[in-house]
């Protein structure tokens, strides 16, 4: 009846229509149904509903229910109705069960408030807060000043917020995080940067990352955000095919990924993750990193106490985890390719090239800052005869044996190259010539520890010289430096071996001027005639050999040496003359001159370029007929035949 009635108000009532309006009031009051047209104040209790009228005019109903609202469902829908002052009058439905509404002060200080001071204004609007939409209206009478609160239950736009909200973070750490990858190629620096970016566009209480050892099986802890130093030191390392003693070390071994909730809970977790972060954790997400089967690295993700989203983020955290795999993997590779062109293949020192450069860097900085630097060449003892006895194999690993020992031994800073055969290079910037001399002396004693079992089961003590000179005073230029250093070297050697020489200015130096002097000085006084004759005999050829296949004077020099020296060795091998020869070999022209000797006594197939020479030119002597050369060494002759 009473809807009836109001529907007949919308529908029927019009301005020239007095006696139907005084009507319809009249049989509204009989219903018991106060509206403004009795002149008195309504009831406070109820539910106003405004009836604008054709006159322009409003009658306002005091509902005892908001019979608008009665077919909606309760639990998802309510009203309640404010004062002027914010404070709640009536509430129907869904507003019942809303904290705010159940309030006995006013509202205007709560988070409803900005909404509600703008609709007292007449500025009504809506407002999504904590799952539930607002929507604000007033009675348009100038009567009544309350205002309507219309409340919508929003868990699905609260869903649909997160959901954005997830969405945009995971956007943007990406792209964060791409750049990032994208801007370091090298693993360590990869590592920290996106151990940082992961960290702050997450929110996260801690990032620790752990990438493949590229000498071993293990995993160094490579990027650490929000811990501790003790946390860093015990997990520097993990070894994922031992006993697992952390979470990070069970992912590595299972190569699974592992959530859980709250890091205080767990076993594996309580000891070490729920106290070394700075901040207090909560969850933990932990991520094997692997590429084709291949475990590049672990990475680990403490969430924050307070973070509500963090098992939201796991979708995003299994992403990232994909990304740095892929990019710690592109990382590997290009590390193996930069190493291969700056180690020796063999020992994974510094080759040749590298050594080079990282002492001419050095001496830069040394220069600049006026500091001393040191220079030490190794020599591996007999190892050409020990290749000889045990074979190139058992050679190479004492090299590679030899070249751990040097490597452990040095400062981080420090840099070991192998410099050529047996020889080895080190470089210590800042260190003073005390320190340079008791570097070498702990590593020839480190050396000289190493006995290597041969597969005959023959036991050998492994040993090395040392020579080291110091900039400035030993030299200004790399290349004097490493002369001094070589020097010094030899002196050891000439001195019995196994010992550390430092270079000083008045000891005699192997210069070329000498080399053919040494060997004179040698040589028997019977046999001297016949090899400056034949010296002076083969000259000429000695001469267009230098000028065609353009020597250097020092190669110049080598060829003089092995023309009057070749005969009368091969002549006192052959009667066994051990002391003679023992007593060249403590000369330094013996180095330069040893592996011509040996190809030519030992018929190499592939002789260096001046023993092949030396030996055409021995040939000619001998027959006096142009010997059959290869194209190179035709040019001596000039015929063109023989090539």
């Amino acid at each position: 009846m009473l809807s009836s009635c109001i529907s007949f108000a919308e529908n029927k009532i019009s301005l020239n229509e007095s006696s139907t309006y005084e009507r319809l009031v009249g049989l509204l009051r009989e219903l018991g149904v106060r509206t403004n047209a009795d002149g008195l104040p309504l009831s406070g209790t109820g539910f106003p509903v405004a009836l604008p009228l054709d006159d322009g005019q409003t009658l306002v109903l005091d509902l005892p229910a908001p019979s608008i609202l009665t077919h909606l469902d309760p639990d998802q829908i309510g009203l309640a109705i404010l004062d002027s002052l914010g404070y709640v009058k009536q509430t129907w439905g869904l507003a019942r069960r809303v904290p705010f509404f159940r309030r006995h002060d006013t509202l205007l200080p709560t988070e409803l408030g900005p909404l509600l001071e703008s609709s007292y204004r007449g500025n009504y609007g809506s407002l999504y807060l904590d799952g539930y939409r607002y929507f604000s209206g007033g009675v348009s009478s100038p009567a009544i000043s309350d205002l309507y609160v219309l409340v919508v239950n929003a868990h699905d736009e609260r869903s649909a917020k997160r959901q954005a909200g997830r969405s945009g973070r995971m956007a943007n750490t990406l792209k964060r995080l791409g750049k990032s990858l994208s801007m370091n190629a090298g693993r360590e620096d990869l590592a920290v940067s996106s151990a940082h970016v992961i960290a702050s566009s997450t929110e996260l209480a801690a990032v620790l990352l752990w990438t493949i050892n590229p000498e071993g099986d293990w995993l160094d802890l490579s990027a650490s955000v929000g811990v501790n130093r003790s946390a860093i030191q015990s997990l520097q390392r993990l070894s994922p095919n031992s006993r697992s003693t952390c979470i990070a070390e069970l992912v590595a071994e299972r190569r699974e990924a592992y959530f859980g909730p709250d890091v205080s809970q767990t076993a594996m977790t309580a000891q070490l993750e729920a106290k070394f972060c700075y901040l207090k954790p909560k969850g933990i997400s932990v991520h094997p990193l692997v590429i084709q089967d291949r475990l590049l690295g672990v990475m680990e993700l403490v969430g924050r106490d307070s973070d509500p989203h963090f098992e939201e983020n796991l979708e995003l955290f299994e992403t990232i985890a994909e990304h740095v795999a892929l990019a710690l993997n592109a990382s590997i590779l290009f590390e193996n390719v930069e190493r291969l062109a700056t180690h020796d293949p063999l020992t994974g020192i510094a080759n040749h090239r590298r050594l080079h450069e990282y002492l001419e860097q050095r001496l830069e900085e040394a220069q600049r800052t006026n500091v001393e630097l040191g220079v030490i060449m190794v020599d591996v003892d007999h190892f050409r005869s020990f290749n000889e006895e045990e074979g190139h194999d058992a050679g190479d690993e004492v090299l590679r044996l030899v070249s751990a020992e040097l490597k452990d031994g040095l400062r981080p800073y420090d840099l070991a190259g192998r410099y050529g055969g047996e020889e080895f290079c080190l470089v210590l910037p800042g260190a003073s010539r005390a320190a340079v001399e008791a570097t070498a002396e702990r590593l020839r004693q480190r050396i000289e520890a190493i006995y290597y079992v041969t597969k005959s089961g023959r036991t050998r003590q492994i040993t090395a010289s040392f020579g080291a000179a110091v900039f400035p005073k030993d030299g200004l230029e790399s290349s004097r430096l490493i002369k001094a250093a070589d020097i010094a070297l030899y002196e050891s050697k000439r001195a019995g071996r196994n010992r550390v020489t430092m270079y000083r200015e008045e000891q005699p130096a192997a210069t070329m001027a000498n080399w053919l002097g040494e060997v004179r000085d040698w040589a028997p006084k019977s046999e001297l005639e016949e090899g400056d004759h034949r010296l002076a005999r083969l000259a000429p050829w000695i001469a267009r050999a230098s000028l065609r296949l353009d020597f250097s004077p020092q190669q110049t020099e080598i060829l003089r040496t092995l023309i009057w020296l070749v005969p009368l060795y091969e002549k006192m091998a052959s009667k066994g003359q051990a002391s003679k020869l023992q007593a060249l070999s403590k000369k330094d022209v013996y180095r330069v001159v040893l592996p011509h000797l040996e190809a030519i006594l030992k018929g190499s197939p592939r002789p260096p370029l001046l023993t092949r020479v030396a030996q055409a030119i021995f040939e000619f002597d001998r027959t006096q007929e142009v010997p059959k050369l290869d194209s190179e060494l035709a040019l001596i002759f000039d015929d063109p035949k023989a090539a």
